[in-house]
């Protein structure tokens, strides 16, 4: 197609002209398309754009727990479907496992770049003499923490003791995370563990709930199936159908540093109480209750 000059005579083939028509129309449906300018921005190599809202500036490679995200749709639609920004926060209990690890210095209240799936270095705290296999965030630290689950560790730097350093890892872990614990209390519904390597203890206190059948709670003072209960403590019970009274025992019991193999992330939960408790014992060794 060739310019023409004020005052000379205008011939438009039909093939032009049917081809300013399709321009036309197909610029008029894109102007009538809410979503028409809005083109998502893919998180490349596992990485996003974050809001730091932690209280204070962090350095590259910190971790901090994601939040919500900056802009909802309701507030901008073309915002958050091309640009979309994650709030992220020190870590607590309700973002477990929901973690970026900074890829840049970002001031308290600015904005930067974080990995929020992949292969990344990252601060970690711990021994490295333990040889853990898994990292996690843990309320209140901005770094990964040994021996919890999210992150799987594959290099770290040696240590003298516990302390602050870097490592490489994986996250997140796919699917449901099996983790090996020593059993330090015992409590009506759930234990008191520390995961545990078949050498070292890694010092840091997590509840693990009790297979249902053995949780206390839910059957002291009732009656199932023609069975009344009633509990002493939390390995002994007395069990009476009108007639027979026995005491019954936790079998094999839960003693001190036995080894126990626990879940994670059960879809539905794992708690009675609302106690927020995430972790269930897979309960390999056949725990029942028996007849003293």
């Amino acid at each position: 197609m060739k310019k023409v000059a004020s005052g000379q005579p205008l011939r438009i083939p039909a093939s032009t002209f049917n081809s300013m028509i399709d321009a036309a129309n197909d610029y008029k449906s894109r102007l009538l398309n809410r979503q028409s300018e809005v083109i998502a921005q893919p998180a490349k190599n596992g990485i996003v754009t974050v809001r730091n809202l932690s209280g204070f500036d962090c350095d590259r490679f910190s971790v901090l727990a994601i939040d919500t995200v900056s802009i909802t749709p309701t507030e901008n639609l073309q915002e958050f479907a091309s640009r979309f920004t994650l709030d992220v926060v020190t870590p607590e209990s309700q973002n477990e496992g929901r973690f970026v690890v900074l890829q840049e210095p970002v001031l308290d209240g600015g904005m930067g770049k974080a990995m929020i799936a992949g292969v990344t270095p990252v601060l970690l705290f711990g021994d490295s003499a333990l040889g853990a296999k898994s990292a996690g965030i843990e309320p209140g630290q901005i770094t990964l923490i040994s021996n919890s689950s999210g992150a799987q560790i594959l290099w770290e730097e040696d240590t003298a003791g516990e302390a602050l350093h870097l490592a490489l890892v994986r996250f997140p872990v796919a699917g449901n995370i099996i983790q090996q614990f020593a059993v330090r209390s015992v409590q009506d519904d759930y234990l008191i563990c520390q995961a545990w390597d078949g050498g070292f203890l890694s010092g840091i206190d997590v509840q693990v709930a009790k297979p249902f059948l053995l949780k206390n709670s839910f059957f002291d003072g009732q009656t199932v199936d023609g069975v009344s209960y009633t509990y002493l403590d939390v390995n002994t019970r007395e069990a009476t159908d009108g007639t027979t009274t026995e005491t019954q025992l936790v079998t094999p019991s839960y003693f001190l540093d036995a080894t126990i193999y626990a879940v994670k992330d059960v879809i539905g939960g794992v708690d009675l109480n609302g106690s927020g408790i995430e972790w269930l014992d897979l309960n390999v060794d056949g725990r029942a209750w028996a007849k003293q």
